[in-house]
């Protein structure tokens, strides 16, 4: 059904208010975000990564990440893409983001 999709969920997730998210009566909320319809949100992971981290040395670990976000930030920078954050093993980014009126 429409209501399980990935979109159909990030958007209503996008419209709660947390201030108001505990309330009984839902759709009451204003958003606390603005819709994009052209913005791309990327999360990538690195498939495996637990399991050969887990039996590498710290330094190997830190110099596999090191290179695969130096890359990732290049390609980032060179195509507009914003960078919002990396945890671990996950790389978030956003493209498509308008330019904000100051």
């Amino acid at each position: 059904s429409r209501m399980e999709t990935p979109s159909y969920k990030l958007n209503t997730f996008l419209r709660q208010d947390t201030s108001t998210h505990n309330k009984e009566t839902p759709g009451e909320a204003e958003p606390i975000a603005d819709l994009f319809p052209n913005v791309t949100v990327m999360f990538a992971d690195i498939a495996g990564f637990t399991a050969w981290s887990s039996q590498r040395e710290p330094t190997e670990v830190f110099k596999l990440l090191e290179a695969v976000y130096k890359m990732f930030d290049s390609i980032a920078r060179k195509r507009g893409v914003f960078k919002v954050e990396t945890i671990g093993d996950s790389y978030v980014a956003v493209a498509g983001l308008p330019t904000p009126n100051e």
